[in-house]
């Protein structure tokens, strides 16, 4: 049950940071003023598995 455990915050943790990179870049990017199309797509796709994984 512990491995579980651990498994599941690892994923968790994971998941935080490819959304705070995602997010860092996008701010980069847009403060740079080029396009963040991208960027916010795959924000999207990140945001989307976070939530499903939060269920």
């Amino acid at each position: 049950m512990k491995i579980k455990g651990l498994n599941f915050k690892e994923q968790e943790t994971n998941l935080y940071e490819r959304i705070r990179e995602l997010s860092d870049e996008f701010d980069r990017q847009n403060k740079a003023g080029k396009d963040i199309t991208d960027i916010a797509q795959r924000l999207e796709k990140v945001l989307e598995e976070f939530l499903l994984f939060r269920q």
